[in-house]
């Protein structure tokens, strides 16, 4: 007799004068019995298999005895609840089903990097490969297929990549880039386009005209387009560079108790799903007004099965309640920030390529709660402009 039962075992009483008899028919018959105990009198209780039932009670009923089910099969069990919930099965499968026919579904096309032109053309081919919104992914060929196929279709393009991320495919486009004919530039003059002492000349092309320590004013020329004497005597486009020193004056003011941003501690939070590119609240909906001054911060949660990503995300948006607050520092901090803000906003006004020689404080006050500076600066950088030269000089 084996012990173990298996989900398919049914738990019987076995009643009767007989039952010991009936047990050892069984035996001899090679009907399986598992866990043979006995219960009150001459009755039995143990496990048989349900597919075994029909032969016991045969047995039994030979020798005027009674089986009575006790407990069904787990099987038997599952089954009868399948049968109850049958809707809800029903609904879950259709449920798993249709998501994973949304997932095989393009929701978005995506082209980067073409002109609109170009990007008409691209999706008017894609729309006669049947590549659009909506179309089930596994009736499309592959990435690799799609990407030649439209590389031969799409004229103006040097490479297009293809690349299936979830529900949407993205179309990476290079487009050909021929080279441009340089037309000649007209002659013309290099100027001076602020007055400044002469430093450094690059001449390219042209004839220059001034020497180095030498004061120029805004306008005047550098390099002359005019070369030669007489009947050589022809013009061109000047090129070149010339570095000159130039002098700026930047004023400056600063409080001197700067103030800091600090958190509090204090958070709230905003719940919302999105679907196909509607947002749905559900819960927080008070978060954003909840502070003053607050700090944000978001966080999405995107929804993949099986591999596969859907177009449902749920996004956290967090406001982290902030507090201003003034800090204390020295004159000589205070002095150092200034000048700090005064070298940043000399140079935004200057080029990249600019040099900043040297600065000297011109001024020095403190009203107000506030630091003025006052800062002259010496600076090395490109003083050159364009004229044109007009027929006639």
């Amino acid at each position: 007799m084996n012990r173990r039962h298996g989900p398919s075992d049914i738990y019987v009483k076995l009643t009767g004068n007989y039952t010991e008899a009936v047990v050892n028919q069984c035996l001899r018959e090679g009907v399986i019995i598992k866990n043979i105990t006995r219960a009150e009198g001459e009755s039995m209780e143990c496990f048989i298999p349900s597919s075994e039932l029909s032969y016991l009670e045969r047995i039994a009923e030979e020798s005027d005895c009674e089986v009575e089910v006790l407990k069904v099969s787990l099987i038997e069990k599952y089954t009868t609840l399948m049968k109850k919930r049958a809707g809800f099965i029903a609904g879950m499968l259709m449920f798993i089903i249709l998501l994973i026919l949304l997932s095989q579904m393009i929701w978005k096309i995506e082209i980067e990097g073409a002109q609109p032109v170009l990007e008409h053309n691209i999706q008017k081919n894609l729309q006669e490969m049947g590549i659009t919104t909506g179309t089930f992914a596994f009736f499309l060929p592959s990435p690799e297929e799609i990407q030649k196929e439209i590389l031969e279709k799409t004229e103006g393009t040097t490479w297009i990549g293809v690349e299936k991320r979830g529900t949407t495919y993205h179309f990476e486009v290079v487009e050909q880039s021929l080279p441009e004919k340089e037309t000649p530039p007209a002659p013309r003059h290099v100027i001076a386009k602020k007055t400044a002492v002469i430093n450094t000349i690059y001449a390219e092309k042209g004839q220059v005209l001034v020497k180095r320590n030498e004061l120029v004013h805004e306008g005047q020329i550098l390099i002359s387009g005019f070369i030669g004497k007489d009947k050589h005597a022809r013009t061109v486009a000047a090129e070149g560079e010339v570095l000159g020193e130039t002098w700026y004056k930047v004023s400056v003011e600063i409080p001197m108790k700067p103030q800091a941003d600090t958190l509090t501690g204090k958070s709230e939070k905003k719940y919302f799903l999105k679907m196909f590119g509607y947002e749905l609240p559900v819960w927080g909906f008070s978060a954003e007004s909840a502070f003053e001054v607050y700090k944000k911060s978001e966080r999405k949660y995107d929804l993949e099965l099986w591999g596969k990503e859907f177009p449902i995300n749920w996004n956290v948006t967090t406001f982290q309640e902030s507090n201003i607050v003034n800090q204390s520092s020295s004159s000589k901090e205070t002095l150092r920030q200034a000048k700090y803000a005064a070298e940043n906003k000399i140079k935004s006004r200057l080029g990249g390529e600019a040099v900043i020689k040297e600065g000297k404080i011109l001024h020095e006050e403190s009203q107000n709660g506030k630091v003025k500076l006052v800062m002259h600066y010496q600076v090395l950088e490109d003083i050159t402009s364009e004229a044109p030269i007009i027929q006639g000089e």
